[in-house]
């Protein structure tokens, strides 16, 4: 179930993406380190997120991540079906306090 901990949480994930990404890009840390960092993170949350939601280009400062993933809501008013809300990040190396 979608909930305010899922929320919560996955914001707590936007802003650990945001810090990886900026700190990887300034260190030009392998994109295997970055999703490594970015799955583990998410396993603390408790957050549905694999390796294969995340997508990381380039290295240095033209690091860019994407990770998209999604979780089944279940509705109490509806006896059969199941939706699903899908979340999606994306974080690029900025120049810092640019």
């Amino acid at each position: 179930d979608v909930c305010s901990s899922d929320l919560m949480n996955d914001s707590k994930l936007d802003e650990y993406i945001h810090y990886v990404v900026q700190l990887s890009g300034e260190q030009s840390r392998p994109p295997k380190e970055v999703r490594e960092l970015i799955i583990r993170r998410a396993d603390e949350l408790r957050l549905p997120v694999r390796s294969e939601n995340i997508t990381v280009l380039g290295v240095g400062k033209s690091l860019k991540v994407s990770v998209v993933y999604d979780v089944d809501i279940e509705l109490p008013v509806v006896s059969r079906g199941v939706y699903r809300k899908l979340f999606q990040h994306k974080a690029a190396w900025q120049i810092p306090g640019g």
